[in-house]
């Protein structure tokens, strides 16, 4: 196992978690905005 691996293992993977988990939190808000706007825009379209 090179040294790499071993910071890797160490401390990316957490940090990996981490930055997938606040990434996911500040988007959330935004698509399920941008799933009602698109579910307003086909409802018109077939009205």
């Amino acid at each position: 196992m090179g040294f790499s691996t071993t910071v890797w293992e160490w401390y990316g993977q957490d940090e990996y978690k981490r930055v997938l988990a606040v990434g996911e939190a500040q988007l959330r808000p935004f698509l399920e905005e941008l799933m009602v706007d698109c579910g307003r825009a086909v409802r018109g379209v077939k009205s």
